[in-house]
């Protein structure tokens, strides 16, 4: 399940669980060719408007 939330609507703090998270990327080359990789270490902290 994935939930969106406009972060002016976010309220208290929140920490992301790394261990059910990924974060990834591509990137493209001339678009002709694409890389792709993932961060495998990373900690995430929001901190919403009071």
């Amino acid at each position: 399940m994935t939930t969106t939330t406009k972060p002016g609507e976010l309220t208290g703090d929140y920490v992301l669980d790394t261990a059910h998270t990924r974060t990834g990327f591509v990137a493209r080359h001339a678009m002709a060719t694409r890389g792709r990789g993932q961060f495998d270490e990373f900690d995430v902290a929001v901190v919403g408007q009071s």
